[in-house]
């Protein structure tokens, strides 16, 4: 069971980062390209995985049940002493992360669920007024849900972690099998090409993200015990088999996928299609609410670590300020295109290229453990610190571009 709440903790930060972009990014970057950025992302996903175990169990004997003290953030991993400014990314990034949640759960309820004697809306229509009302509802009904499951803390959430992970498994079958009958019902999209060189920069950027779940591994470690050391195997191989036939499968049935697949299912009709219609569009929005408590949990944790003064009522004004804070964001700002690029880029900084960096400092110093990586080997660290360090320029580069041109 603990490796089973575990996997579920771990696939629901991962899964609702990205999933229903892949899709669109391997029509977009090609078929052939996506599956091989798919295969190679994954393999240094796997390897930051062993890498990021290693690290958080530094010290940790385990001679008796983790109680969460016994784990090491990473914040507390970089000096002698904790490091503010890897503190200060996690928070950036966890933040503006958690208002995306915000917006995403409440949009897509908004569009798909109406209230009592409020019809669905969409909020980025101009002409639909009465639909703020709906989204800060909605809005509101989020807080409350992730500031209930924060305040209990991940051991208190297997539950929820397993329901939603099942959902997962659910939507994806979904999404594939309606794919599949599409195509034998009106043929495969043939304008599919194997490699657009055009896109590959736009497709591996998010193929990249979609592929990621390494931040969040010391915050749920607590719950493991040993089964961590069968994590980043497991979740790597999901993601390659269940993304990879998701990325193919649905741009043969569509001529155009959307950058969110689902809404490509908007066609579905009749009282079974308006179901498995509403599954496909609104439980995107549900995996939120299994990854938001734990997201604010990340946050506090980092903060709390950094900063000392790790005590119940520190925790609970964090989660409180932080959820607040979040929430009241989104009443009034609802695009966060731009934000949400920066924070692709601190989450890249911070897995592929300042984890791999701890571990070489700590493997010069520190005594074996059995939850060294068995796939350590330092010129692959230094050739993926090398290569992420390069893309991160360019990444960074290309944003400012847009930005100011």
């Amino acid at each position: 069971m603990k490796k089973i709440s575990l996997f579920a903790f771990a696939l629901n930060q991962t899964v609702g980062v990205g999933l229903l972009g892949i899709p669109y990014a391997f029509q977009k970057s090609g078929l052939l390209f996506g599956t091989f950025a798919l295969a190679f992302c994954c393999c240094v996903s796997y390897y930051i995985g062993t890498l990021a175990v290693e690290l958080i169990f530094k010290d940790a004997g385990l001679k008796e049940p983790l109680n969460g003290k016994k784990t090491k953030l990473y914040v507390e991993l970089v000096d002698k002493g904790p490091s503010h400014a890897l503190s200060i990314l996690y928070t950036v990034f966890g933040f503006v992360l958690l208002i995306a949640y915000f917006l995403v759960f409440a949009s897509s309820f908004s569009d798909n669920i109406p209230l009592p004697f409020l019809p669905a809306c969409d909020i980025y229509n101009t002409t639909q007024s009465w639909c703020i009302i709906n989204f800060r509802i909605y809005l509101t009904i989020y807080a409350i849900v992730i500031y209930f499951f924060a305040l209990r803390g991940v051991h208190e959430q297997k539950w929820l972690q397993i329901i939603i992970s099942s959902f997962c498994g659910l939507l994806i079958s979904l999404l594939i099998l309606v794919a599949l009958v599409r195509i034998f019902t009106n043929g495969l999209n043939s304008s599919n090409s194997f490699i657009n060189f055009n896109n590959i920069g736009q497709g591996f950027s998010i193929i990249l993200f979609a592929a990621t779940f390494q931040h969040s591994l010391p915050s749920i470690a607590e719950i493991c015990e040993n089964s961590i050391l069968d994590i980043p195997k497991l979740i790597c191989s999901f993601v390659f088999v269940a993304y990879t036939i998701m990325g193919i499968i649905i741009p043969l049935a569509f001529d155009e996928v959307e950058e969110q697949c689902n809404l490509n299912y908007s066609y579905l009709s009749g009282w079974f299609g308006e179901i498995i219609k509403l599954i496909i569009i609104v439980f995107p929005a549900m995996n939120c609410v299994g990854s938001g408590p734990v997201l604010a949990i990340m946050i506090s944790d980092n903060i709390t670590a950094s900063y000392g003064h790790k005590t119940q009522k520190v925790e609970i004004f964090i989660k409180t300020f932080l959820i607040f804070a979040a929430c009241l964001t989104a009443f009034f700002i609802h695009d966060l295109v731009e934000a949400i690029e920066i924070d692709g880029l601190i989450l890249m900084l911070i897995v592929y290229i300042i984890i791999p960096i701890i571990h070489l400092i700590h493997k010069r110093h520190d005594a074996s453990t059995k939850y060294d990586s068995v796939a350590y080997d330092p010129k692959i660290s230094y050739f993926i610190i090398g290569l992420s360090s390069i893309y991160f320029l360019y990444r960074l580069f290309s944003l400012f571009y847009n930005l100011f041109s």
